[in-house]
């Protein structure tokens, strides 16, 4: 594979032509030997496939676990806040808390949905790849099943995407009203201690 070849291939989706040079750089013609060891290659990609969506199911349920967790510290340092609002030193050392909680969770958020970026752009080479071993095989069983069921996975994705999106875009609310309360609390404590 040239230079041009391999650009062409890193910076968008290949042709179908490109596709066949990039998986069939010495032909087509297979002898029955090639032709068993293409279908244990089109076995690994399915099971890498499999493997692939196996982690971000993973990954998922970590980033949900560790939002949540940092959504409970605000809670916490919200509630100490609002118990102790006639003290504005602790209104605002617990607003200072809230702040790098949602800032950190507003960070793993913006992470979290890279990496489902990442597994999106990893599905859709896998499919491409398999749709292109498939045209070499006796049947062609995954471009089917996409053909089906492709409606059904973009929907996943973009739910996945949406829900990290959504928790990004509480931890930015978060982020702000305890901007406010520290600006705020913090301007009384100033105001109060100036002579």
């Amino acid at each position: 594979m040239d230079d041009t070849t391999a650009k062409a291939a890193a910076s968008s989706p290949p042709t179908q032509a490109q596709l066949e040079q990039l998986l069939f750089p010495n032909g087509t013609a297979f002898s029955d030997a090639q032709q068993k060891d293409l279908m244990e290659y089109y076995k690994l990609l399915v099971n890498h496939g499999e493997q692939q969506a196996q982690r971000r199911q993973q990954v998922n349920s970590f980033f949900v676990s560790i939002n949540s967790f940092f959504i409970a510290g605000v809670g916490i340092f919200a509630k100490d806040a609002i118990t102790q609002a006639q003290h504005h030193h602790a209104v605002v050392g617990a607003a200072v808390c809230i702040l790098a909680l949602a800032l950190t969770g507003f960070i793993v958020c913006r992470n979290w949905s890279a990496l489902i970026d990442t597994y999106a752009q990893l599905n859709a080479a896998n499919i491409m790849v398999a749709k292109g071993l498939e045209k070499h095989l006796l049947a062609a069983m995954f471009t089917t099943a996409h053909e089906y069921h492709s409606k059904d996975m973009r929907h996943v994705l973009v739910v996945e995407s949406r829900v990290a999106h959504a928790i990004c875009f509480i931890h930015a609310l978060i982020v702000v009203a305890a901007a406010y309360c520290i600006f705020t609390y913090g301007a009384v404590l100033f105001t109060a201690a100036a002579p």
